[in-house]
């Protein structure tokens, strides 16, 4: 296996611009995570394209080698790095596709209206998966599930919970009324 070297390498430049760019998640289908235990986590729901680790990540967590990745130098580990301190492992993944019969066939639905902060959406995420919820309705002004941080904080509950978007959710609220599923809110006012 050859060493990436280069943190001008194409593919780093690449992989970059999807950590960086809803737009460029949105236009590929693909998401970026960041660390050994996401990644690997994530890998158990969702489709690996392509994994980066560096040498030290590899020795230090073995399980890595079962997601085929390509190695990559410390100082290219350091421009994929979203945070402070590194882990050493990347990985872009494929996104989850919720089926299309969700919301008429869930039960346990959170559903989110302008909730802007990533770290706040992640964790309602892990929570949602925690309790049992069969899927997470994300309405306008809502943080994107699949943004870095949103991730880290999920601890992987959003590769794992079928996370639909509604413009609209009056809407799909009185969709899931009308087959008799009960509705409660919260709210800050």
């Amino acid at each position: 296996m050859e060493t990436i070297t280069s943190r001008d390498n194409a593919k780093i430049k690449y992989a970059c611009a999807v950590r960086d760019s809803e737009k460029q998640r949105a236009a590929d289908g693909l998401f970026f995570a960041e660390g050994p235990k996401l990644c690997l986590e994530l890998a158990k729901s969702c489709t690996p394209r392509t994994v980066y680790a560096t040498a030290a990540a590899l020795a230090k967590t073995p399980e890595l080698a079962t997601l085929a990745p390509a190695e990559i130098a410390p100082h290219v580990a350091e421009k994929l790095s979203g945070t402070k301190s590194n882990q050493g492992v990347f990985a872009l993944f494929e996104t989850p596709t919720p089926p299309a019969d969700t919301l008429d066939t869930a039960r346990r639905i959170l559903m989110l209206e302008g909730v802007q902060d990533p770290g706040n959406v992640g964790t309602l995420l892990r929570s949602a998966a925690a309790f049992g919820f069969d899927a997470v309705v994300l309405g306008p002004g809502c943080a994107s599930p699949l943004s870095p941080k949103t991730l880290r904080s999920s601890m992987g509950a959003a590769g794992r919970l079928p996370t639909l978007h509604s413009a609209d959710l009056p809407a799909a609220l009185a969709q899931l009324r009308s087959r008799g599923v009960t509705t409660l809110a919260a709210a800050l006012y």
